[in-house]
């Protein structure tokens, strides 16, 4: 059979699911699925240069129509639901990426399986990670409004001016990670994987 690997920010909706159900009915499928909390920070940090001066915080790029998809299309629940319900469950393979990086032969194998083909072992030096910049680096190519001196309080006390960015966006993080704990409650029982066990939110 015809195979559709489809990650989840390009499945958002039904309109993908639905054009996958057409174009191949009895396809199996693929979907990849990563933390919720990593996933809109990677997001983050390669749109970060795209945001505007002064809107540059997580928040902001939430607001925007990619972060409205990430934010949307990360209750993976409802994703693998849709496909579910047109390709049927045995028919569609929810990988999450950190099981493959932890545990490669098994997430591997049941690929494979999957896939009915034998399994084969990577080699390590066709291993190629993609790393994104810290945000760090990021944030250093713009003019922070304060000169990074924190508040008059903060200087006339001696404290250390508040990390603004890193804070909001581990704020943000932490907030996310509430928001998905069901999700990923669901979504546990459906694949049988403790996502909690991979430090998804649950």
């Amino acid at each position: 059979p015809s195979v559709a690997i489809s990650n989840s920010v390009a499945s958002a909706g039904t309109l993908i699911p639905d054009r996958d159900k057409a174009a191949a009915p009895n396809a199996r499928i693929l979907l990849t699925i990563r933390n919720q909390v990593t996933w809109p920070d990677s997001n983050y940090r390669h749109y970060f240069e795209q945001l505007p001066p002064g809107r540059e915080s997580l928040t902001d790029f939430l607001s925007t129509p990619e972060g409205k998809i990430v934010l949307d299309t990360a209750m993976f629940d409802r994703l693998v639901e849709i496909y579910d319900r047109l390709f049927g469950c045995d028919n569609v393979l929810v990988l999450p990426m950190e099981w493959l990086e932890r545990d490669e032969m098994t997430a591997l194998r049941k690929l494979c399986g999957f896939l009915g083909v034998q399994y084969r072992p990577y080699q390590h030096q066709d291993k190629n990670f993609n790393r994104g910049r810290p945000l760090g680096a990021l944030i250093s190519t713009r003019k922070v409004d304060d000169g990074g001196r924190g508040s008059l309080l903060d200087r006339l006390l001696g404290r250390e001016p508040p990390k603004r960015w890193q804070f909001s966006t581990e704020e943000g993080l932490r907030h996310l990670s509430f928001a998905y704990a069901a999700s990923n409650a669901r979504l546990s029982q459906r694949v049988g994987v403790n996502l909690a066990d991979l430090g998804y939110p649950c």
